[in-house]
């Protein structure tokens, strides 16, 4: 037994009416004060700031990447020095598991 649905007619297919006021929205609020820059701001965020770039390290930024319009694109090198080593430590990984499996096998 199948479950039935609306009766014809049922459903208001009418479009809901428009809305009293479709005027385009006004401008947005002005600022309360200055605008808030690195220059201008607090000292606490001035401290944040230097102690963060104190603990980062240079060498582990990531490179600019071409500005071609797509956010998305990758460089072509962009993984050249990650790929030997993720294949390295994948080589690692089943070689591992390799030995594992024969001692468990020889075990048995």
């Amino acid at each position: 037994m199948g479950v039935a649905g609306p009766a014809a007619g049922a459903v208001d297919t009418t479009p809901p009416p428009a809305a009293a006021d479709q005027r385009a929205p006004g401008p947005a609020a002005a600022p309360a004060g200055p605008v808030k820059t690195r220059e201008t701001a607090s000292a606490g965020y001035r401290l944040a700031l230097d102690a963060h770039r104190a603990a980062v390290d240079p060498t582990h930024q990531r490179p600019a990447a071409p500005d071609d319009g797509d956010p998305f694109h990758i460089p072509a090198d962009a993984f050249a020095d990650y790929r030997p080593q993720a294949r390295e430590t994948a080589s690692a990984i089943q070689d591992a598991a390799i030995r594992r499996a024969r001692a468990e096998r020889a075990a048995a």
